[in-house]
C-alpha cells in the first residue's frame, strides 16, 4: 500500500487510513488547534479530533467571486461564513465559537453522546458535517480529522 507522507511519518494510506503499525501524526495545523481547543475544555476532558466548520458560502466560493472581484475574492467570501470549531471529546462532542478563522474562544454547546453528529462527507472539496441537524461546511485541509471523526462515531455504537 501506498504511504502519503511517509518522510513526515504521517502513517496514512494513499486512501486515508492507519497503515499497519502506524500512529497517524498531526499536522501543526491540527495540533494548534487541539491545543487551542483543550484549553477550553474541563479538566478530564481530552480532545480526540476537531474541526474548524462555518455557515455562509460553501468552499470553493472564492473561486466564482474571484472572476469578478479579483484579490478580495477571498476576504468577500470569509465575510458570510460564521466559523465554528467541532470538537469529539471522550465525554461527546463539543461545539465551540470562534473569533476568527482557526481561534476558538469558547464553549458554545456539549453533547453527551455523539449521537448529535449526523452524516458528513469528508470528500476533499465537498467535505462537510452535520451537527444537531446543521449542516457546516469544512475545508479540506480538515478532512483526514473527518476521517477520525467517522471511525470515532463508529466505535461508540449505534446509540452513540
Amino acid at each position: 500500500m501506498v504511504r502519503i507522507g511517509d518522510r513526515f511519518g504521517s502513517g496514512r494510506s494513499a486512501y486515508g487510513e492507519v497503515v499497519a503499525g502506524g500512529t497517524p501524526s498531526l499536522s501543526a495545523t491540527e495540533r494548534r488547534l487541539q491545543r487551542r481547543v483543550q484549553a477550553l475544555l474541563d479538566d478530564g476532558e481530552q480532545v480526540q479530533a476537531a474541526v474548524v466548520a462555518f455557515l455562509g458560502p460553501r468552499p470553493g466560493a472564492e473561486s466564482l467571486i474571484g472572476l469578478f472581484a479579483g484579490l478580495m475574492s477571498w476576504p468577500l467570501a470569509n465575510a458570510r461564513r460564521r466559523f465554528v470549531t467541532v470538537a469529539v471529546t471522550n465525554r461527546g462532542l463539543v461545539l465551540l465559537d470562534n473569533s476568527s478563522l482557526r481561534r476558538p474562544v469558547r464553549v458554545r454547546e456539549r453533547f453527551d453522546s455523539l449521537a448529535v453528529l449526523g452524516p458528513f462527507n469528508e470528500t476533499v472539496g465537498d467535505a462537510w458535517i452535520e451537527v444537531n441537524g446543521i449542516q457546516y461546511w469544512i475545508e479540506g485541509i480538515w478532512a483526514w480529522q473527518l476521517y477520525v471523526m467517522r471511525r470515532l462515531k463508529s466505535a461508540s455504537g449505534p446509540a452513540n
